[in-house]
């Protein structure tokens, strides 16, 4: 390796950079890496650094790469380390280098993706040493390592140690040790700044931090987020600060003074943002000015530089050396040396003029007056200036002592004992005076100095008052200095806690309690502040394990006075609501579980916070301890504990019977009078209060029916007193009425409901009359009457006697709907139709209200469904479900829709309504109203999906004569979009043999009561379907049965024939003016009504509305009718005719739109050319024609005034002139290929490929290795064949699973989501290897793009159970062969849900791309690994989606062949290829043509010019692949040439800065026109660019 010296002059040739001045600023050129894009994409930039800002932003060279955490420029090359993040922290790539020169990429080492494998971050060169170090971490670092530039191994130099510990480090914990980034100067000096904005300088050797000052510049805390790049000017030795400030979203940089840490802001460099994506990002790492160390006749370094410290801790130093013997530049000898001079930090401190060149120099410093980290340059001179510098440092004094170490903390009773080792020798290695070392120690977390100047190695502290968790530092003192602190371990000290006391309400009181993970499954108890989001306390979250948790917190010492009653109280909050979580109390003498006994255990069935009680065993005095078990027995959910109080037990306990005239009555709410202690009486009266203070309580005891009591009770301390109470009955009384409608006639089967105090029901009978008996005397009743389309009637009701109630509904007026308008020409009549006013909408209940069971398909996708079928056409206005959640899954939300049935009322696949998020809450009635009635004429299925186990209650126990099972309505899906459907019948298990928990509100088109002679709307029905097989089995769960509660059901209401209409005819300018509207009919019985005479209205537009007329003359609002036309409609005939000899223009598509798309219609051209459109609306329209191969038609045409019309038009072939010509070289020197119309993309989907082809080339051409030779996994399923080349050994299989059959009527893709392709039918699949690691490739034809490309696919994998499948995306510049192959991305593609995009940058020089699977064998040797493959694309995708641009298409090719060849004007050949082989070409200049014939005639010729030389074969000089492009102040040029010249358009030539091959910088050139020359031997060519 070059070292560093070279590095710089190397540059300044390369790149013609270094200091510079304009506008009077002095210029810096940068270099820096990218991983972002701060403008040009990832890679290496350049970029200018003046006094205030920073501009010419330039890339010299892009890299494909992923994640950069280090990176750094060294001679010609930029070395960095490639890393993926991931969920779980991240996988190293490799390291890399780029030379900047070639612009090759070389793989120093390839790391192979490994979790968490070698990292190193913010590189920074020693050039005195020639190391390269870095942070040993992956953004920041707690340390320092280096990395080997040749063969990219890390090894660790040291750990950080700090000098002092500054105030703000303090209030970042553990995170003050880290450094953030770090730079090292030409002189060796390493600086560094912290995480929290420290300023260190460090000691590279030991890791020592000197502490300088905090960085004045700190905005929003930007140090914080590790994103930072620290680099030095080396001419002028300032330090500069790359940062990126997190909140205020930017990227700047600053200058750092090293002395004071005082910033000075530079410039901003590029931030932009699209939403939450950061689009541009001048996050420049390895950021590096290039210099020059000194003149090349200067003399060199000294060498064999040592400083040798002072004897015991002496004040002097002595410093040799050997004086050069070369010179700097070229290593010649060295024939001048005027001095060599000493700096010691800088300063000037010896000098030795006329020094023996290679002679060896001693100097002593004894000028030193403090102790402490010296460093001493040397730097030779001569009549060139100053040479080459070096640079050495050493501690020098006495040295501040080292750490104790093993300290070690032990709890005696109450007291800690402290025992350490004493230190020999100093921080830094060096001198101490041991026998003068004393200690100084010091208790936390009370801050307590318990001694000072202490002599021995083991101290015992007596003075502890007050229970906690203690550490003690200890600092060691030797000769006036001290060392940093080294601290213990903690131990829990001090006396024990007296009664009472709170034992768990803070942070600090937690952490006295030991914590068991008995379980061992390395979950336990941590606390958590309260919080909008978290209850506090000492919480656990509890996996979903299947065995019992056991997690202990025992409290620490509690003292006990003997013979008394204690109790111990504390709150509980569990996480859910769906498990059973259990909380044992123990009572004992020590803090181990053997010491514990269980004294009481509480089950918990609630989400709530929840205040429990035990009552602690009567001991002797003494210090005992308290417990809390977390144990429940399965799937433990989450649990919150907090305000453990322990107090002295004066409570006492009152208990009895509550009976009615000697019988129990149960249910009866017996309270104290401030109602703090609550009982329910069960079936035999009993009740019990608990924990009453001493003393009188007054209680009240009531009861539903009866009157309330109340009486007084003596409680006394610990004991339990009786009381019993005797309830008198209230007294009953009738409630009757009658209900009459507006017209005084009776009201059937209106729905009369009390609510309050108790809740009665009845229906009216014929009569209109109600009567409900057994109604308990109260005050506090409401009463509600409701019928279908009629108003509702509720009113307040005190229920002091017996209650006779008259009441009149009167009529809900609505309007009618559906109006519809129908033209019987043969009559030249219109017929008017519409529906009566839609009945009030009712809960369509099929379930008993209880729930048995709950059901879902166990590999859920977000197409299945499940709900109910209702066969009546109806107005659906919302439904009510209910989905019963578990420990491991709780519904958020689910989707909803409505699909219409078929003629025999069985599902669909259309559908009439969707919401995809409907909000739920597991356990409970979820309902939801729709935005907007749903019409349902043939009836519905609703169903809900969602990606989860739906988990649908199922009834069963409740009134099944009234809810039978209804076969045919309850229906599921595993994918609605298939159109199969399946119902609960099909199941084998008779306990899914009930209906689901779903309840449609709808209304019903007609109910019973409807009128049956006027329009009767039939009810629709079915012949039973039969049905297939069902290949589904629902997974379902036990569940204890239970009533589902109440949905809050409205009432159904009834329907009366007493509504009359009135029918209108109106204009659409007209219909918010009732006064200008024609009244046609009135008092219309029947829902239709024929308007005679139809063609006798004006020409126009037409409305026709419809209202309703209720008694007494109240009228709806009107319900409309589409509009329609009187005399608007015309014959549109279009003829249509070709260029070509015989008219093609068959198939043509011909399409007329309004400009508004009011009106479409669309029609296709028959073998005559001709197309017909009847009934056109009259307007003005956009015609458009299209046929292929044909150059399309869009004009204007005018529908008016006659009712026929005609246009004839011509069709012209499009004749595509060829394009893309490439020469590429033949089998010998003086053979030629020519290649045209060569794809800007390809495209293949695989459809085109046989089903079940192994190893498909297609029409592309795909080749395949299959390098593992092994046999395949497949499927079996009984009775059914294996499908084409199942099992055969293969790379790849064009899998088609919508042909495969394990079941009639079902195939592969329904069973398995995860086998189908992303599109279509088809897509490529790898299956797994039969006991072999898989090595399977799919490689692309041989590829001629001029440019980089994108290559892009879409890909899944099968089992979410199986490990990853992992895949590589590789390309080659030569040929076929794997070893010719070079890696761009590894992917361990791990299971989701459907397929994921994967897209890459390939160069240009790439020949051949493939995807290789390499997934290692499971431990059986046969697992079920599946990749799916499907929509590759590749080449300039930006241009095209389809396999050849559009405009290479052809569509009739002469006979003789499409394409003429031609070579220097001369006819070679007719063919279809779109390649031509030249033979035996003379030596010279020739003129490849193309033209492309087409049956109407020829294009223009197409050209390339190439040369044939006897040396080399072939040049391009001139044609399509010779390109000029600008981008971002950077030009490049394609193509072959020997010079290249940039002219303004006054004939000026202008200045370049050539980067590499093909490109020159032209940032600093003013905008405008200019030409370029290009020269290539004799030839010139001149084109003109714009900048």
């Amino acid at each position: 390796m070059r070292k560093q010296s070279h590095m710089w002059l190397l540059f300044a040739a390369l790149s013609l950079i270094g200091s510079a001045t304009a506008n009077g600023q002095e210029v810096k050129t940068a270099y820096g890496f990218s991983d972002s894009d701060p403008g040009s994409g990832k890679g290496v930039y350049t970029f200018d650094i003046k006094s205030d800002t920073v501009d010419n932003i330039q890339l010299v060279q892009g890299v494909n790469c992923d994640n950069v955490s280090a990176s750094y420029m060294l001679d010609d090359k930029y070395y960095y380390l490639d890393y993926t993040q991931n969920q779980n922290g991240y996988k190293s790539n490799g390291f890399y280098s780029l030379d900047l020169d070639s612009k090759a990429i070389k793989t120093i080492v390839d790391y192979g993706g490994v979790q968490q494998g070698p990292i190193i971050c913010h590189l920074a060169w020693d050039a005195q040493s020639q190391t390269m170090y870095g942070l040993n971490g992956l953004q920041s670092g707690s340390g320092l390592s280096k990395i080997n530039l040749e063969t990219g191994v890390i090894s660790k130099v040291c750990e950080f140690t700090f000098t002092d510990e500054p105030e703000p480090a303090k209030s970042y914990d553990n995170f003050h040790t880290l450094m953030d980034a770090i730079a090292v100067n030409y002189d060796g000096e390493m600086y560094g700044v912290s995480y929290w904005g420290g300023l260190y300088k460090i000691n590279t050797s030991t890791g020592v931090c000197q502490y300088i000052a905090p960085l004045d510049y700190n905005p929003d805390k930007a140090y914080m987020y590790m994103n930072n790049c620290l680099f030095f000017d080396n001419e002028t030795n300032e330090l500069y600060f790359r940062m990126y400030t997190y909140y205020g979203r930017h990227y700047e940089l600053l200058k750092i003074d090293k002395n004071t840490g005082h910033c000075t802001h530079v410039s901003d460099l590029p931030y932009a943002t699209s939403g939450y994506t950061i689009t541009t990002a001048g996050n420049f790492d390895g950021i590096v000015i290039p210099y020059i160390a000194a003149e090349a006749s200067a003399p060199a370094k000294v060498q064999n530089l040592k400083v040798t410290p002072g004897a015991n801790g002496a004040l002097s130093a002595t410093v040799s050396w050997t004086n050069p013997s070369k010179t700097f530049g070229r290593g010649g000898t060295l024939e001048d040396l005027d001095s060599v001079v000493v700096f010691r930090d800088g300063v000037e401190v010896a000098c030795f003029d006329n020094p023996v060149i290679g002679g060896e120099q001693t100097w002593t410093d004894n000028t030193l007056t403090a102790h402490g980290y010296y460093s001493y340059k040397i730097i030779p001179y001569n009549d060139m200036g100053r040479g080459d510098r070096t640079s050495a440092a050493a501690f020098i004094g006495p040295d501040n002592p080292k750490a104790p170490a093993d300290v070690q903390l032990v709890a005696d009773g109450n007291d800690g004992v402290l025992s350490w080792t004493a230190p020999t020798k100093g921080k830094t290695g060096g001198y101490i005076n041991t026998a003068d070392l004393k200690y100084d120690i010091l208790r936390l977390p009370d801050s307590v100095k318990v001694a000072t100047d202490y002599a021995g190695t083991n101290f015992t502290d007596d003075n502890i008052t007050r229970m906690n968790r203690y550490t003690y530092s200890i600092i060691a003192k030797a000769g006036g200095y001290s060392s940093e602190k080294a601290v213990s371990n903690e131990e829990i000290l001090g006396p024990a806690f007296e009664v009472p006391d709170t034992l768990m309400n803070s942070k600090e009181n937690f952490n006295l309690w030991t914590l068991i993970d008995a379980d061992g499954n390395s979950f336990n108890f941590v606390w958590q502040e309260p919080s909008n989001w978290s209850f506090g306390g000492a919480s656990i979250g509890y996996p979903y394990d299947q065995w019992p948790c056991a997690d202990w917190m025992i409290s620490p010492k509690i003292h006990f006075l003997g013979g008394k009653h204690y109790k111990m109280v504390f709150t509980a909050k569990p996480g859910s609501a769906k498990v059973t979580e259990i909380i044992a109390v123990g009572f004992g003498e020590g803090n181990t579980i053997q010491e514990q006994d269980s004294i009481a255990q509480f089950e918990l069935n609630t989400d709530q916070p929840t205040l429990l009680r035990a009552n602690l065993p009567v001991m002797d005095e003494g210090e005992y301890n308290v417990s809390l078990l977390y144990r429940t027995y399965m799937a433990g959910y989450s649990m919150n504990i907090k305000d453990v109080i322990i107090s002295e037990d004066h409570e006492g306990y009152l208990a009895g019977k509550v009976t009615a005239n000697g019988q129990p009555v149960e249910g009866a709410l017996v309270r104290t009078e401030d109602g703090q202690f609550t009982a329910v009486t069960d079936a035999q009266g009993n009740y019990r209060l608990n924990y009453l203070p001493a003393g009188t309580a007054n209680v009240i005891v009531s009861a539903v029916g009866y009157y309330d009591t109340n009486g007084t009770a003596d409680i006394t301390e610990l004991e339990t007193t009786t009381k019993n109470f005797d309830l008198q009955a209230l007294p009953l009384h009738t409630v009757k009425g009658m209900v009459k409608d507006i017209a005084s006639d009776p009201v059937e089967g209106a729905d009369v409901e009390i609510t309050g105090y108790k809740e009665f029901s009845a229906q009216t009978s014929a009569d209109g009359s109600f009567n409900i008996s057994g109604v308990p005397e109260n005050s506090n009743y409401a009463i509600s009457i409701t019928k279908n389309k009629l108003l509702s009637y509720s009113s307040t009701l005190n229920v002091n006697a017996d209650q006779n109630l008259n009441v009149t509904l009167e009529d809900n007026i609505k309007a009618p709907y559906n109006v519809k308008v129908d033209v019987d020409s043969a009559a030249n009549a219109l017929n008017v139709t519409w529906n009566a006013p839609m009945n009030d909408p009712v809960e369509d209940r099929i379930d008993d209200g209880t729930i048995t069971t709950s059901v879902g398909i166990s590999d859920p996708t977000s197409t299945c469904a499940f709900g109910v079928v209702r066969k009546n056409p109806a107005q659906v206005f919302g439904v009510k479900f209910y989905l019963c959640g578990a420990a491991t899954l709780t519904h958020y939300s689910v989707a909803l829709r409505i699909f219409d049935l078929d003629a025999n009322g069985l599902p669909t696949n259309k559908v009439l309504y969707e919401n995809t998020y409907v909000p739920v809450v597991d356990d409970q009635w979820t309902s939801y109203t729709l935005p907007a009635p749903v019409d349902c004429p043939n009836g519905y299925y609703i169903a809900i999906s969602g990606s989860q186990y739906m988990n649908i209650a199922i009834d069963g126990a409740g009134d099944s004569k009234k809810y039978p099972f209804q076969e045919g309505v309850n229906c599921f899906t595993n994918d609605y979009t298939s159109g199969n459907f399946w119902y609960l019948e099909s199941q084998s298990s008779d306990q899914l043999h009930h209906n689901f928990l779903m309840r449609p509100v709808a209304a019903p088109y007609t109910v019973k009561e409807d009128s049956a002679d006027v329009n009767r709307i039939g009810h629709f029905g079915y012949k039973p379907a039969e049905q297939a097989t069902c290949p589904i089995e629902l997974s379902h769960s036990e569940i204890e049965s239970k009533a589902a509660g109440d949905t809050g059901n409205e009432a159904f209401k009834t329907v009366q024939d007493r509504v009359r209409y009135n029918v209108y005819r109106l204009t659409p300018a007209t219909q918010a003016d009732e006064s200008q509207w024609a009244t046609i009919a009135t008092g219309q019985k029947e829902r239709s009504f024929t308007e005679q005479n139809w063609t006798g209205h004006d020409q126009g537009s037409y409305i026709y509305a419809v209202k309703a007329v209720y008694t007494g003359d109240i009228l709806s609002v009107p319900a409309f009718s589409d509009s329609i036309g009187c005399k608007t409609y015309a014959k549109v005939r279009i003829h249509l005719t070709t260029d070509t000899p015989d008219n093609e223009a068959y198939g043509a598509q011909a399409t007329l739109i309004t400009g508004g798309g009011q009106h479409v219609y669309q029609a296709q051209a028959n073998e005559n050319g001709d197309i017909v459109f009847d009934n056109v609306w009259k307007t003005n329209y956009d015609l458009m024609i299209a046929l292929g191969g044909f150059v399309g038609k869009d004009t204007t045409v005018t529908i008016n005034g006659s009712d026929d019309f005609t246009f004839n038009f011509l069709l012209h072939e499009n004749r595509v002139q060829p394009f893309n010509l490439m020469m590429e070289p033949g089998e010998t020197g003086v053979d030629r290929v020519l290649m045209w119309n060569y794809p800007d993309v390809f495209f293949d989907d695989f459809e085109s490929h046989d089903d079940f082809a192994v190893n498909s080339p297609g029409a592309i051409g795909w080749q395949y290795i299959d390098g593992d030779g092994a046999e395949t996994g497949g499927f079996t399923f009984e009775g059914v064949d294996p499908w084409p080349n199942e099992f055969a050994a293969m790379a790849y299989m064009v899998m088609n699973p919508y042909k495969v059959y394990p079941q009639a009527g079902y195939t592969l893709a329904d069973y398995y989501n995860a086998l189908r392709p992303y599109s279509g039918e088809k897509c490529l699949q790898d299956w797994s290897a039969y006991g072999a690691d898989e090595d399977d490739w799919i490689i692309t034809p041989k590829l001629y793009f001029k440019n980089d490309f994108k290559f892009n696919f879409y890909a899944q994998t099968f089992s979410p159970w199986s490990q990853p499948d992992i895949f590589e995306v590789r390309y080659s510049t030569s040929d076929a062969e794997p070893e010719s192959f070079v890696r761009i991305d590894s992917v361990s593609m791990a299971y989701t849900s459907g397929y994921q995009f994967y897209s890459y940058d390939i160069p240009a020089a790439a020949k051949y791309v493939a995807i290789r699977t390499i997934t290692p064998k499971d431990e059986t040797g046969y697992g079920a690994h599946i990749i799916s493959i499907d929509d590759i694309s590749f080449g300039y995708t930006d241009k095209s989606n389809i396999l050849m641009r559009s405009e290479g298409a052809r569509r009739s090719p002469a006979p003789e062949g499409q394409f003429k060849v031609y070579l220097d004007n001369h006819l070679m050949a007719q063919t279809n290829a779109t390649t031509y082989s030249f033979s035996n070409l003379s030596v010279g200049m020739h003129t490849a043509g193309v033209r492309a014939v087409y049956t109407s005639g020829e294009t223009e010729m197409s050209t390339i010019d190439f040369e044939v030389t006897a040396a080399d074969g072939i040049r391009t000089v001139a044609g399509s692949d010779l390109r000029i492009s600008v981008k971002n102040g950077v030009l490049t040029v394609d193509g072959d040439y020997d010079d290249m010249a940039l002219y303004s358009m006054a004939g000026q030539r202008m200045p370049m800065s050539r980067m590499g091959t093909g490109t020159y910088l032209t940032g600093n050139l003013p905008l405008g026109n200019y030409l370029v020359k290009l020269t290539r031997g004799k030839q010139v060519r001149t084109m003109k660019i714009t900048l």
